[in-house]
């Protein structure tokens, strides 16, 4: 996991573990939550890294699971304003868990995604780091030298996602913000 992932939460049914969150902060985390909301800073959010829950479990089990986590977080982490998401609407997926676990809205950013010979997602500095070992490319992520080396790049958006975690009229004030 990155070492921006601080919290890792299992979700058990029994003594089976069927659901695994994390929370800590994405690559650039003070600029991340400064864009949306300028008074605040790492320190007052959480960005969830991953949410995975087992197939077999039934509908709006990961909306349940989002549930207990904004619980704990609410009673264990009292100084956590916001909870920050990413839904990664170039691999089809528009946030679904999160509307209905009833984040707001923060808008979109257009970004890309590159996809090896098998469809297997590759995070851009994988990608760089990879090219950079061939002669000449420096770590380019240039269009042509990604499909000379059989790389495809992918362009959409991704949407933001909050969930206030603070008091309403503390919200209403960030709000005021954006």
């Amino acid at each position: 996991m990155p070492r921006l992932t601080k919290y890792y939460i299992g979700g058990f049914e029994g003594n089976k573990l069927v659901g695994v969150f994390t929370l800590g902060w994405g690559t650039r985390p003070h600029h991340t939550i400064a864009k949306l909301f300028p008074s605040l800073s790492t320190p007052d959010y959480f960005e969830l890294g991953k949410l995975c829950v087992a197939d077999e479990m039934p509908k709006n089990s990961e909306s349940q699971f989002i549930a207990k986590v904004v619980s704990l977080i609410k009673r264990d982490m009292p100084k956590i304003k916001v909870l920050f998401s990413w839904a990664d609407g170039i691999m089809g997926k528009a946030g679904y868990v999160y509307q209905a676990s009833n984040f707001f809205y923060g808008g979109y950013i257009w970004t890309n995604a590159f996809l090896d010979k098998n469809n297997v997602r590759i995070h851009r500095r994988t990608l760089q780091g990879i090219l950079s070992t061939e002669k000449n490319t420096k770590g380019s992520i240039a269009f042509d030298v990604i499909t000379q080396k059989g790389y495809k790049m992918l362009f959409g958006k991704q949407f933001r996602y909050i969930y206030p975690t603070c008091n309403r009229r503390e919200w209403k004030k960030l709000l005021n913000e954006t």
